[in-house]
């Protein structure tokens, strides 16, 4: 029931605390996402390495983002999870909303630096090569177009690509259809050679 669930929601909270209570140093990432239903959440993680090495990493909380989100990562970091001192850097995307968010952080002294996330980067890099290439494409399309022009206006060209058109193959291809095929099957006599691994062949006669 709904009383169990807490109490195993609080324990997973304390064993988070008490694994985090014994880093030397936290850092957290933190993104923004929107649902279904128009709902906007804040998630924030918290990545440590533990006293045997191991790499951690566990979400500490989810808020909806309508709240200041400067506010929502110092409440987890500095009240909730007591990382006040030991929080060194958040990774976050290039939104303007979390470059204020951790502005105001770096200014209050809650985290040292702010790490760009790389992913949102590269997405944004291959959006801006996107664009760059859309530019040229109508100059492309001008091609494509003088070119069917010239045909047009050529009785030799039209000719030409007409008697292309009639080929079996290039039929097929214009009408997306398979070609045809011979069907029937190669003769084969009682003495024949077969293929197996390796290139070799076999006489089975």
């Amino acid at each position: 029931d709904f009383s169990v669930q807490c109490k195993q929601q609080l324990e997973k909270i304390g064993k988070i605390k008490k694994m985090l209570s014994e880093a030397v140093s936290v850092s957290i990432t933190t993104d923004a996402a929107t649902m279904n239903t128009g709902d906007s959440y804040v998630t924030v993680t918290a990545h440590w390495i533990d006293t045997q090495w191991n790499i951690m990493s566990c979400v500490l909380g989810i808020s909806i983002s309508n709240e200041e989100i400067a506010s929502v990562v110092k409440n987890l970091t500095n009240v909730e999870f007591m990382l006040e001192n030991r929080l060194d850097a958040i990774t976050t995307d290039q939104g303007a909303n979390f470059i204020a968010a951790v502005k105001l952080l770096l200014d209050e002294g809650v985290t040292e630096e702010q790490v760009r996330c790389a992913c949102h980067k590269l997405q944004l890099s291959i959006k801006h090569s996107l664009e760059e290439i859309r530019t040229p494409s109508a100059s492309f399309i001008g091609l494509f177009r003088t070119i069917a022009s010239s045909i047009n206006n050529s009785p030799r060209l039209l000719d030409a690509l007409r008697k292309s058109q009639k080929d079996p193959l290039i039929q097929c291809i214009l009408d997306q259809s398979e070609p045809d095929l011979p069907t029937e099957e190669p003769h084969m006599d009682d003495s024949y050679t077969d293929t197996v691994a390796g290139n070799s062949f076999c006489d089975y006669s």
